[in-house]
């Protein structure tokens, strides 16, 4: 998996472990898109780097012929993204930067007609209702949780973004991570393309893309 730089963020702490493990039972399931077959891992594939696994410019979508107009941004360490800022600009969600936090990323490709699909939470949340993890859900938000789709939606989106803050996410085993921890060597050849990298007057590559650990 490919290395990058931690950025420096606030500290977000250790998420939830039961809410953790709703959330990725939520974002593993296909039923929830419109029509079902398409869930949040189709598009950020574990085994990809939480990245579309069909590749192209753009991913397609739950409707038949749907498409995005952007490709499926990988999620892996994505939690250290600052939030958005117009000097810059840097920071942000959704590739756009619009939105500021897990929570506030999830609402665009559940009902978004050209991702996911659902015309609205109401929709959503009663399909929620109907999965294997319904109960676990009521459990932790309460027995009448489903009441309020609003409600619900946004108990769905805190454990979509506590599942997303795990280790799964933040791996840090490239060789570049090894070399930072003193665990391996880069090569002469490695070695001199990382200079190249972090050299204001010849790839200077590190001016968008830090390479501090």
């Amino acid at each position: 998996m490919a290395a990058v730089a931690r950025v420096a963020t606030e500290d977000r702490g250790t998420p939830n472990r039961e809410l953790a493990q709703l959330g990725e039972q939520i974002f593993d399931d296909p039923g929830l898109s419109e029509p079902p077959g398409l869930a949040c891992a189709s598009c950020h594939d574990p085994a990809r780097g939480f990245a579309d696994p069909r590749g192209g410019a753009v991913s397609a979508g739950a409707p038949p012929g749907a498409v995005g107009f952007r490709n499926a941004p990988s999620l892996a360490y994505a939690m250290f993204t600052p939030p958005f800022s117009a000097a810059g600009p840097v920071g942000g969600l959704n590739r756009d930067g619009r939105a500021a936090t897990f929570v506030d990323q999830a609402v665009r490709p559940l009902l978004n007609p050209a991702e996911m699909a659902n015309p609205d939470a109401a929709t959503l949340m009663n399909k929620v209702a109907a999965a294997p993890y319904a109960e676990d859900f009521r459990r932790i938000f309460g027995a009448d949780v489903f009441s309020d789709p609003e409600r619900a939606f946004g108990h769905l989106r805190e454990a979509l973004s506590a599942y997303e803050q795990t280790d799964e996410f933040r791996r840090f085993d490239s060789k570049y991570d090894f070399v930072q921890r003193g665990e391996a060597q880069f090569t002469p050849q490695e070695a001199q393309g990382f200079a190249l990298f972090n050299d204001p007057e010849k790839g200077n590559c590190a001016a968008c893309h830090p390479a501090g650990g």
